[in-house]
């Protein structure tokens, strides 16, 4: 099966990258009515990222960069590899040779 998925790490990007990344997720996510300034945001997520507490994962489907948590990350592996993608020429394993 064809991988999809690939951790990014954030020191192979430059400052801008990640930056645009960062505000790209937020404006996705973020409810742009709450008090907390979108600064402190990006500032509270580059952290995240620098210190490994969140994850850079670029989407080849989508040819988009996600952001996440290693245990929401994780969840969505062990999901992902119970449902076998018919795009990808895999049968599901219900599927059998019929005579």
């Amino acid at each position: 099966m064809q991988e999809n998925f690939f951790i990014i790490p954030p020191k192979n990007l430059s400052e801008e990258a990640i930056q645009g990344i960062i505000k790209n997720h937020l404006f996705k996510t973020l409810d742009l009515s709450e008090k907390t300034s979108l600064e402190n945001h990006i500032s509270r997520v580059r952290s995240a990222v620098t210190t490994g507490k969140l994850l850079l994962i670029f989407d080849k489907t989508n040819e988009d960069v996600i952001i996440a948590s290693h245990h929401d990350y994780s969840e969505f592996r062990k999901k992902q590899k119970l449902i076998t993608p018919v795009w990808h020429g895999a049968r599901s394993p219900e599927a059998r040779e019929q005579p």
